[in-house]
């Protein structure tokens, strides 16, 4: 929800602190809770194709949950998102937040165990540990 909205800014200085560099962080321009991960995908895959991130953090809302079907929807994304880092080289890292549906945490669960990074933000936490969460998982993918 709006309690990550301020996590780009943190994120790049967690990054820069760890790796002594500044590493860019671009977040897609999505409204927050507005944009469902498989419309937040569309467009990076639409648009922001020259776009070469080392990481890309797949991160879904909560209201994603809310959704019709969305536990299919999230796993067709996923496996699009999946090809897309292997293809290009990228690293992948996963982020949700605690609260998100049974259904949806399940897909990213068994991506998991499958060897995909994944980061999920405590409830109630603020921004900056979040943001420290996200950057201990993604400095070695940098490195």
């Amino acid at each position: 929800g709006p309690k990550h909205e301020h996590l780009e800014p943190l994120l790049l200085g967690e990054l820069r602190r760890r790796l002594g560099r500044v590493v860019p962080v671009v977040g897609l321009p999505t409204e927050e809770g507005q944009a469902s991960a498989a419309q937040q995908w569309e467009l990076f895959a639409r648009f922001f194709t020259g776009f070469r991130p080392r990481v890309i953090v797949f991160g879904v809302p909560v209201t994603d949950g809310d959704r019709e079907g969305a536990a299919t929807t999230l796993q067709a994304t996923l496996d699009a998102v999946r090809a897309h880092a292997a293809a290009h080289g990228a690293a992948l890292l996963l982020f949700a937040d605690a609260e998100l549906a049974d259904d949806l945490m399940g897909v990213l669960r068994t991506a998991e165990r499958d060897g995909v990074a994944f980061v999920v933000a405590g409830s109630g936490v603020p921004a900056a540990a979040v943001a420290e969460q996200l950057a201990t998982a993604i400095a070695p993918l940098l490195r």
